[in-house]
């Protein structure tokens, strides 16, 4: 709730300070006494438009300070500082803000009904808002199903246009990993054979100088040389008989026969190697010109080569699984499509009836409001579903419409003429709407233009009823309206010196009969009066005891 206000160097005002209390809070002075000038600077306070021209004159900065109460009951402030340099301030808590920011929080904490600009319920954004909270339970969980899904449906929906980007590049991907399996698996690789190719291709550059020393070698030791140390070892055997230490030269030459034996045999087989060789220079150094090649092409080692394979095998596996997700995908986002469109066509429905309902009851408190040939109406547009254009609120763009006087076309609250009127019909869907609107202040100025009598009895009542779940402040100018508000406050206006100056008094007791008494038309302050105002109050007291 708003709890003070300051207003420093304002249009007529020196320095005022006004305090509200909850409940129905009511403003009452004479005409131009500065009551719209107190409106003019809550709406400045709460982020409405700036104007250099209320500062005071003689003065270069204008102030309005507020401080509010939460509903965690913890206070904060706002203020607003004019200058007529055009460095206009905007605080929240102390803290320097943007002037959008302020406005946000404002739209939040106070609602001024009076004038066009104020007015939130002006705005159609928030008819809807105003449809849904009146249809409560059923369009609550109607619009909870339906964004439930829409939330499912966003999800794949966004899976599914990631699976479709990326799917020419997977086409391309699998593409590219079949060539590779298919050219790295028919060059049948394996570890190593790069290193024993290249062993036998120098190996056959040597090839004849090879073949033949070998040869000789083999010759050699074949063509006498192992029978002469073999003879050579047998006589020193027989003659270690008669010397024993000659029997060791005989087992050394026994190993080393032994050791020449076996050399024999390797170059047997290797000479015998080089002749099955002969011929095959082209075709290592072909081979071997390919996998250099190929390691080249893929920047890769032989082994490397062979792991590059198998992890495109595995991928060209994940890639052709990715088709199957992304047919998956669309079949998920056409069957949450369906039923986001029936869930959508239930929530359409509900609005409907709730706007049909919303609007008779509106047009009766109307009516009692002595606006009797009136019609209010609530236009509700439904779309169709479009997978393109799928708003978080449904299908329907809802507006109110009003019209004052049978026969003219009911049109956009916006363009009421009629500032009292205006205030009327927001004060009858207030009514109608009652605790599920959010919005803590509501200020009513010029509510009771062009009613008197019984119609003013009924505002009151209404802005005394709406006062059990939002603070009100009421300007008013009928003693009517006056009488059934719970704190009252009197502007006044003295001029001195040539100089006017606004003031403001709480009143209670003789004070607010004889407050009363001048806003009834009574001027003097005669038995008659009095008893008139305490006739109001008493009246006023009743009604609201027995809850309007």
């Amino acid at each position: 709730m708003l709890a003070e206000i300051r207003i420093k160097n304002f249009a007529l005002i020196d320095d005022l300070v006004l305090s509200f209390k909850s409940g129905f809070n009511v403003i009452t002075g004479e005409t131009g006494s500065g009551k719209s000038i107190i409106i003019e600077a809550i709406n400045l306070l709460v982020g409405g438009r700036a104007d250099a021209t209320k500062i005071k004159q003689g003065t270069q900065v204008g102030e309005i300070e507020g401080l509010f109460i939460g509903a965690d009951e913890r206070e904060f402030g706002l203020r607003r500082v004019l200058s007529r340099d055009g460095r206009n301030r905007a605080y929240i808590s102390g803290r320097i803000v943007t002037t959008g920011e302020l406005a946000e929080l404002g739209d939040k904490l106070i609602d001024i009904h009076g004038q066009h600009e104020q007015q939130s319920l002006l705005k159609p954004k928030a008819h809807l808002d105003i449809v849904d909270r009146f249809g409560g339970s059923q369009i609550e969980e109607a619009k909870g199903a339906y964004r439930q899904t829409l939330a499912q449906y966003n999800k794949r929906a966004r899976e599914l246009d990631e699976a479709k980007g990326v799917e020419v590049h997977r086409t391309n991907r699998q593409d590219m990993l079949a060539w590779q399996i298919k050219e790295l698996g028919e060059a049948d690789l394996s570890i190593g054979e790069d290193q024993e190719l290249q062993e036998k291709v120098q190996r056959l550059k040597s090839h004849t100088r090879l073949f033949e020393a070998v040869g000789q070698a083999i010759e050699n030791l074949n063509g006498g040389a192992l029978d002469s140390l073999h003879l050579c070892r047998q006589e020193l055997k027989q003659a270690g008989e008669a010397d024993v230490a000659l029997v060791d030269v005989a087992n050394s030459l026994e190993s080393t026969c032994g050791s020449l034996e076996e050399i024999s045999l390797y170059l047997r087989d290797y000479h015998e190697s080089l002749a099955a060789d002969t011929g095959k220079l082209d075709n290592y150094q072909t081979r071997l010109f390919f996998l250099e090649d190929i390691k080249k092409k893929y920047s890769l080692t032989l082994s490397g080569l062979i792991e590059h394979l198998e992890s495109a095998r595995a991928e060209l596996d994940e890639v052709k699984s990715s088709s199957l997700k992304l047919e998956r995908l669309d079949k998920e986002v056409g069957i949450l499509f369906g039923k986001l469109k029936e869930q959508a066509a239930v929530l359409s429905a509900a609005r409907i009836e709730a706007s049909r309902l919303f609007a008779r009851h509106v047009q009766a408190q109307l009516r009692e409001l002595d606006i009797v040939n009136c019609d209010f109406q609530i236009q509700v547009n439904s779309r169709a579903l479009e997978t393109d254009k799928i708003s978080v609120d449904g299908l329907e763009q809802i507006e109110l419409l009003f019209s004052a006087n049978a026969g003219e076309e009911a049109r956009p609250l916006a363009r009421i003429g009629s500032g009292g009127e205006l205030a009327r019909v927001m004060l009858a869907i207030r009514t109608v709407f009652g605790r599920a609107d959010g919005t803590p202040v509501l200020i009513f100025d010029e509510i009771d233009s062009g009613i008197s009598g019984k119609t003013a009895v009924k505002v009151g009542e209404r802005l005394s009823g709406l006062s059990g779940s939002h603070q009100i402040i009421s300007v008013t100018h009928l003693a009517q309206i006056a009488a059934f508000a719970d704190h009252h406050l009197a502007i006044g206006k003295t001029e001195t010196d040539g100089k006017t100056k606004v003031d403001v008094k709480e009143v209670g007791g003789a004070d607010r009969l004889k407050e009363l008494s001048r806003l009834g038309g009574i001027l003097s302050e005669s038995k008659v009066s009095v008893a008139h105002a305490r006739q109001l109050l008493d009246q006023a007291s009743a009604k609201k005891a027995m809850g309007g």
